[in-house]
């Protein structure tokens, strides 16, 4: 999920994403396993087409999970928990970054700075920006005003197009190293 850290994608259910094509609800549910989220309020997120897409094609490979169903589950069916990610970051996460060339593998959080700076190179506003991540504008802009400054001046891009050319910049990349 785009603006999502660990305890909001542990809690979040197929429901929350389905329901629309183009967001996700951000819920401060907790369950026993997990924290609420800080402000205890819901919100709804921008999901970038090809991580909706993502989604989709997750979801009909593990045989259409009812809509109650949380997304991230262990092996027993149960919400992940921090052990559960940390074994999704060392056996996933990392060896896709290391095959695609990011060295050194960055953080799962570092995800939603790369949505932040995508959200304001799109050029929207930082008000929404900061609901989108659920920060206040304070918080958003004392982590991304140098952002603000930098994308000043640029042309717009189109988030979904950037992350269809860096997807097919990957692919050519993992068929020349595979090819050598």
């Amino acid at each position: 999920m785009p603006a999502c850290d660990r305890a909001n994608c542990a809690r979040s259910r197929w429901r929350d994403s389905a329901r629309t094509r183009s967001s996700y609800k951000a819920r401060p549910t907790p369950t026993a396993r997990v924290k609420p989220t800080k402000n205890r309020q819901h919100r709804t997120v921008r999901l970038l087409s090809a991580l909706a897409q993502d989604a989709r094609e997750h979801k009909l490979a593990i045989g259409r999970p009812p809509e109650k169903t949380l997304i991230l589950l262990d092996d027993d069916g149960k919400p992940w928990d921090k052990n559960a990610w940390q074994m999704w970051r060392a056996d996933r996460w990392a060896p896709a970054c290391r095959a695609v060339g990011l060295d050194p593998v960055p953080r799962p959080y570092d995800l939603r700075h790369s949505f932040a700076s995508l959200l304001l190179a799109e050029g929207k506003q930082p008000i929404w920006c900061a609901k989108q991540l659920g920060h206040t504008l304070a918080v958003f802009l004392s982590t991304y005003a140098h952002l603000i400054d930098e994308f000043e001046d640029r042309e717009r891009i189109d988030a979904d197009a950037e992350i269809a050319k860096a997807r097919r910049e990957v692919g050519t990349h993992q068929v020349r190293t595979a090819a050598r």
